[in-house]
């Protein structure tokens, strides 16, 4: 009887492992001449993802600036290369985005020291990214970040908060929003929130508006 008990136990780890194996996708990046490699991803942030990938001895480090991107096999989810627009810097930046699919509820994604929270959509996305930033032992700030994103204009850096210069954020959001009469009236009268939340709740209206407009 113990050994049928354990012959059992044995049998079903075996199941439960192919069934994994049969599930589990491996993930990969696209180098910068969209050639495939396959591996494993043992870190990622916004900026920067490092992967060990098959048939190599250690983990290798990839900016976003220098690859197309990569795929999560355990999210399923794929990541592109998006150049900033204005960056307003010498050197170029470039963030990693979830693409490939819609999602209008907003989503979180936890990385190394952070977190990104989404909404997808191809006729405008919005990324809101917080970072935790060690100055020194002890002394840490928390970094936050806001993006609008769609074919049609490119990736766009949004200043928010006291720092941000509502003007600038008022001539960007035009050009995601130009063709809403609602919300360009919002933003030319002064009544947008200069926030992530004040920006996310534009995104939703105009979301919504554009759905609303297709269903009728």
């Amino acid at each position: 009887m113990r050994f049928k008990t354990t012959l059992f136990v044995v049998l079903l780890g075996l199941m439960i492992n192919r069934s994994l194996a049969q599930d589990y996708v491996l993930d990969y990046i696209l180098d910068a001449d969209s050639v495939k490699y396959e591996g494993y991803i043992s870190e990622a942030t916004p900026r920067s993802i490092k992967v060990g990938l098959i048939r190599k001895n250690k983990d290798q480090e990839f900016p976003a600036g220098a690859i197309k991107g990569y795929f999560d096999g355990m999210s399923s989810m794929t990541y592109i290369s998006k150049k900033v627009l204005n960056a307003g810097t010498d050197e170029e930046d470039f963030i990693f985005i979830p693409k490939g699919k819609t999602i209008n509820e907003e989503t979180t994604v936890k990385f190394k020291e952070g977190e990104m929270k989404f909404i997808l959509n191809e006729k405008v996305s919005y990324l809101f990214i917080t970072t935790n930033v060690d100055l020194s032992p002890g002394n840490r700030i928390v970094v936050t970040e806001l993006y609008l994103e769609n074919d049609k204009v490119g990736l766009k850096k949004i200043p928010i908060g006291f720092s941000g210069d509502k003007t600038e954020t008022s001539r960007i959001l035009v050009g995601y929003f130009w063709d809403n009469f609602s919300i360009l009236k919002k933003i030319n009268t002064g009544q947008i929130k200069n926030t992530a939340k004040g920006i996310k709740e534009l995104v939703q209206e105009y979301l919504l508006s554009n759905t609303t407009t297709t269903n009728n």
